[in-house]
């Protein structure tokens, strides 16, 4: 068993320990009294041990990844190098209903919602891959990204949202992301320093996956995934990956 595989079942016992606290201590919290106590107690208890499960998690996702997966091959790569080039702020760590609800407005739902978890990790790739001038590093980043959105960030998102991306897409992630990552791809083009960014296709894909017909909502998601690649491109000079600016 190598070291990914226990910390992550540690990760999972601490999550499983802390939901059966969970839900015993609101049980008996209901009570008065002694018991209400004990059930608080309880309680504050699985609290913690959801703390040790983040905890142990966020070990996972920083130990060295020893499968990157393109979306549409699977292909696997050995010993990929990990890097800080901020994955989890831009994917799981965004607080979707927060960040979606004034874009999307009326548009807003649990679909859509996962559907752009899907997108702002196929944009995190798409963007070191045509901004960095290392593509042996870019392929380690397009596995590392595959990586922490999959282990790490589904259950990151889950608990934050309420909802699970797989349920809610009736998928697994893997098959998710090969199909819509395929759709995005085919509509961007292989030298972007001549024809530039197609923002206009690939929005038209994304608001067809969230069934919005809104021109309000096309254009401000346009400039959310705009906003994104820059932000992608600003961690990808500040890491080096950069020696020429496009």
């Amino acid at each position: 068993m190598n070291k990914r595989t226990e910390v992550f079942i540690v990760g999972i016992m601490w999550i499983a320990l802390s939901g059966t606290l969970g839900v015993y201590g609101a049980h008996l919290s209901r009570h008065s009294g002694l018991l209400a106590l004990v059930g608080w107690a309880l309680s504050l208890l699985g609290f913690g041990f959801a703390g040790m499960s983040i905890f142990h998690l966020l070990r996972l996702a920083r130990l060295p990844s020893s499968t990157g997966k393109r979306s549409a091959e699977h292909s696997q790569q050995q010993g990929a190098d990990w890097f800080d080039v901020g994955v989890d702020s831009m994917t799981y760590l965004v607080n979707y209903s927060r960040h979606y609800a004034p874009i999307l407005m009326e548009d807003l739902s649990e679909r859509a919602l996962a559907e752009l978890y899907l997108f702002r990790a196929w944009t995190a790739q798409f963007g070191f891959r045509i901004f960095s001038s290392r593509p042996d590093l870019s392929e380690k980043i397009l596995g590392q990204i595959v990586n922490s959105c999959k282990y790490l960030g589904l259950g990151v998102f889950e608990k934050l949202h309420g909802f699970s991306v797989e349920r809610t897409l009736g998928d697994d992630f893997m098959s998710l992301i090969e199909d819509r990552w395929r759709d995005y791809d085919l509509v961007v083009s292989t030298d972007m320093r001549k024809a530039g960014i197609p923002t206009h296709e690939v929005i038209d894909i994304l608001m067809k996956r969230i069934g919005s017909v809104n021109a309000g909502v096309r254009y401000a998601l346009s400039m959310d995934f705009l906003a994104q690649l820059d932000a992608v491109k600003r961690k990808a000079i500040e890491t080096g990956l950069v020696t020429d600016t496009p």
